[in-house]
């Protein structure tokens, strides 16, 4: 093998700064640091740090190696650790954990189960949360450790619970869901399933109940609900049947008073009403029916004065709304009509001056006041409460389009603001402000100005590499023999970014995509031959995605003239660019997916509106497009899923009428056939990450409590265990030859590259790259070759993250070079074969990001 090499440098190293800026999410603070998710060129939105200072603010860790980014969301924190939800790569998003160092942030558990995200909610040492998929979820809890992460109670074993807004009240948890006994209803819990109850069945009987706007009032829920002979009313529980009532009928009758923005200030509860004589205006509680009244009329008669963005600041309520003279400007309250008093006329007369942002911190008010898109501006305004304090601080630039100003719901900062904001030069990044102007600046620029061209979408056609790539000009289509003379752009200026290659025969389609542009090409290597392919005259594509080559025609999934997105092929001409069926007709959608070519013919999953998501094939003609099974009969579906080729045969999961997810195949006559899997879990085994090595299949069974690697040769009946509970994770599988190869997760070792010969004691570590707990491989995707040779990335400690290859040896595994030295990672990224040489993209650290190349 030879030496990594530099194919081309396509961009200058100076280039035009990038506008994009790493758009950086709320801010949350644990002591003395700041957490933050923001997204960069090379890792995608990920998670950060800060102490405040451009010296002090780093990336936590690359959850999701790659520009990918982990999609990291719904933070909480307890006992002085960070907790959220986060993608790896792997096969579902789980529950994280950071302490802020890269070792302490990990997966809380990597049996646990799929994390809704519905919310989080905190009490006493547990964080509770919702686990499952869709709406089939339950209620889990942990103390932070995997032995800590347990299920509470599963609502509805046979159904979706639909569990939501999980609310620490006075050291009970309430929560909505469903039993498959009662509809939607409130929940208490103390975070045992005996102490899982249902607090009271307001809507009797199946129906739901429809809850909104929960919060703590003086140690009472409070919460919008809508009952039976009543509208969307406000509600409170004590945690009692007796003591869960109506607290007053506002708008009498049927007809809603859609009780919202609530906000204690003191011992009074205020939120926006509606009355049929008043429209929506200010109101307050005590919690009593006596007690609960409407502060003042803003805009007199049925006119809406909207009271939003409710503050507690200093005591006093502030709000925003509008008396229908002036536009929504800032006002206060004292809980009485005369104390009920427009702050500030920012924009004098029927003008807006107040947005829906409306925030504090350090004894100041904080808000952005409405603007064009047109405009090339838009202002940060703070205030101390009174007309004479509110004044403009910082102008920010509107840019392209997105917001230029975000300001956080829930400072976390004491003394200062922090937000994301536009300037005009670095971007949407993280600013903060004590409210003054020398006070107001730039944290630290996550996402500077990109440097090199970007390199992605490699694919290899016929020993040419295509690539789209980010030159002086622009972004467009490159192609590649090897050489930095054979390295030429064959067409740029496309109207949206890429989003999917394929190669088909000597050719190549490519997809565009924006939120307006949706386009198919097809290219021959050549300017002249790079051409859009349109539906028919008149006609636009939806978005076209899926692409997969059978016969020498390209398959994928779109719509053209209002059709739903059903199967479509294409030549790569406009005449020979139709649809195959239209399996679902009209204006709905079959939405074929997991397209795959199994020996000439297409294998797809689509749902046909009859038989609900199903498995289906096709020769490419219409009549040829059919059902293969209805495996769960009737509108049910059994979702197949992973389907994957092993010398000629199909497999792929899937969930029977008991909502078991297994493994399946197809019989010699072509139906479905289930491989059994021994010790499945409750709700099946769950196979993961399908992989095939010669004639055999491995795969990975996670049933929430433990991982199993197995096989199946097509021999015997079932799968066989290779090996079960040896390791915390696997991440990745691949072919090497004849052996699977795999990255995963010790508890000693931590991550690192492993093979196996199907048995447990042929099941090896081949390298302990980086010693300790952390482990040096990273949990990026490998590439096996049939020659035996495996790349993947890795750091051993002393040098940054680079590209490394084994044979399967201990002594064969090494670092293919130091691209970029040091301890500075090149971040080899897109790892394609194309002839005699891997192509992949890295950055030497003076150059950028741009495409090299290795001789096999």
């Amino acid at each position: 093998m030879g030496t990594p090499e530099r194919v081309r440098d396509i961009r200058s190293p100076v280039s035009t700064p990038s506008n994009d800026g790493s758009s950086p999410g709320d801010v949350v603070k644990i002591g003395n640091t700041f957490f933050f998710a923001a997204s960069d060129a090379r890792h995608g939105e990920e998670l950060w740090a800060s102490d405040g200072t451009p010296a002090g603010t780093h990336l936590v860790r690359d959850i999701h190696p790659g520009p990918e980014g982990s999609g990291m969301r719904q933070f909480a924190v307890m006992n002085g650790v960070l907790y959220f939800i986060a993608f790896d790569g792997g096969t579902r998003e789980q529950l994280w954990r950071s302490d802020g160092t890269p070792e302490g942030t990990r997966p809380v558990a990597e049996q646990g189960p799929i994390v809704d995200g519905a919310s989080f909610a905190v009490m006493g040492d547990a964080l509770y949360f919702a686990g499952g998929e869709g709406e089939e979820v339950s209620l889990w809890k942990t103390d932070g450790t995997s032995a800590g992460t347990v299920l509470v109670k599963d609502f509805d074993p046979n159904g979706p619970s639909q569990l939501q807004r999980l609310v620490h009240v006075n050291g009970t948890l309430y929560l909505v869901a469903r039993d498959g006994v009662h509809g939607k209803e409130l929940w208490m819990s103390d975070g045992t399933e005996a102490g899982t109850t249902l607090v009271k069945d307001l809507n009797p009987g199946g129906a739901d109940t429809w809850f909104e706007q929960m919060v703590e009032f003086n140690g009472a829920l409070f919460f919008l609900a809508e009952v039976p002979g009543h509208g969307a009313e406000l509600w409170k529980t004590d945690g009692t049947e007796a003591g869960t009532v109506m607290v007053k009928d506002i708008n009498p009758g049927i007809d809603p008073s859609f009780p919202y923005n609530f906000q204690p200030v003191g011992s009074t509860l205020y939120f926006s009403a509606y009355h049929g004589a008043f429209g929506y205006e200010l109101w307050k509680t005590d919690g009593t029916e006596a007690g609960t009244v409407m502060v003042k009329d803003i805009n007199p008669g049925a006119e809406f004065s909207e009271p939003g963005n409710l503050q507690d600041f200093k005591g006093t309520l502030y709000f925003t709304a509008t008396d229908g003279v002036s536009g929504r400007e800032l006002w206060k309250s004292d809980g009485t009509e005369a104390g009920t008093v427009r702050v500030i006329d920012v924009r004098p007369g029927a003008e807006d001056g107040m947005s829906s942002s409306l925030t504090q911190a350090g004894g100041r008010l904080y808000f952005v006041p409405p603007f064009s898109l047109w405009s090339t501006t838009a202002e940060l305004w703070t205030s101390d409460g009174t007309a004479a304090g509110t004044v403009a601080l910082r102008n920010f630039s509107v840019g392209s389009g997105g917001y230029p100003i975000r300001l956080p719901e829930d400072p976390v900062s004491a003394d200062t603001l922090f937000f994301s904001a536009n300037d005009g030069v670095h971007g949407l990044e993280l600013w903060k402000t004590d409210g003054t102007l020398p006070g107001t600046v730039l944290v630290v620029d996550v996402n500077p100005p990109d440097r090199g061209s970007a390199p992605r979408f490699l694919m290899d056609v016929n020993g040419t590499t295509y690539f789209v790539a980010t030159g002086d000009s622009g972004t467009g289509l490159w192609k590649s023999d090897g050489t930095e003379a054979g390295t030429v752009r064959v067409k740029e200026g496309f109207s949206a970014p890429f989003r999917e290659l394929r190669a088909v025969g000597n050719a190549l389609f490519f997809s565009l995509q924006s939120s307006s542009v949706f386009e198919l090409w097809w290219s021959d290597g050549t300017e002249a031959g790079t051409r859009r392919i349109k539906p028919r005259p008149g006609w636009s594509w939806s978005p076209s995605w899926n692409l997969t080559e059978v016969n020498g025609m390209l398959y994928f999934t779109s719509s053209a003239g209002g059709g739903g997105s059903e199967l479509w092929k294409s030549d790569g001409t406009e005449a020979g660019t139709v649809q195959v069926k239209d399996i679902r007709p009209g204006s709905s959608s079959s939405l074929p997916q997991n397209l795959v070519n199994v020996g000439g013919t297409l294998y797809f999953t689509a749902d046909d509106g009859v038989n609900g998501l199903e498995l289906w094939k096709s020769d490419g003609t219409e009549a040829g497009t059919r059902l293969v099974a209805d495996m769960v009969p009737g509108p049910g579906s059994s979702s197949p899923s992973l389907l994957t080729v092993v010398e000629g045969h199909l497999f792929f999961t899937a969930s029977d009428e008991e909502f078991q997810r297994e493994m399946w195949t197809l019989d010699a006559s072509g139906a479905p056939r289930r491989i059994p899997v021994s010790a499945p879990g409750a709700s099946g085994s769950w196979p993961e990450m399908l992989t095939g090595v010669g004639n055999t299949l491995f795969f990975v069974t996670n049933t929430f409590t433990t991982l199993e690697l197995w096989k199946y040769d097509g021999m015997s009946e079932g799968a066989t265990l290779v090996s079960r509970g040896r390791f915390e994770a696997i991440y990745s599988l691949a072919a090497v030859g004849n052996t699977l190869c795999f990255s995963a997760r010790e508890a000693e070792s931590g991550t690192e590259l492993w093979c196996s010969d199907g048995t447990d004691a042929g099941t090896h570590r081949v390298k302990d790259i980086l010693p300790g707990p952390l482990g040096g491989v990273e949990r990026t995707p490998l590439l096996g070759l049939p020659e035996g040779l495996l790349f993947f990335r890795a750091s051993d400690g002393v040098h940054g993250s680079e590209l490394w290859v084994t044979d399967g040896t201990t002594a064969g595994t090494r670092m293919v070079g130091d691209i970029a030295p040091g301890t500075r990672s090149s971040d080899p990224r897109e790892l394609t074969r194309s002839g005699q040489h891997l192509f992949f993209r890295a950055d030497d650290g003076t150059q950028g990001a741009e495409p090299w190349r290795v001789p096999l």
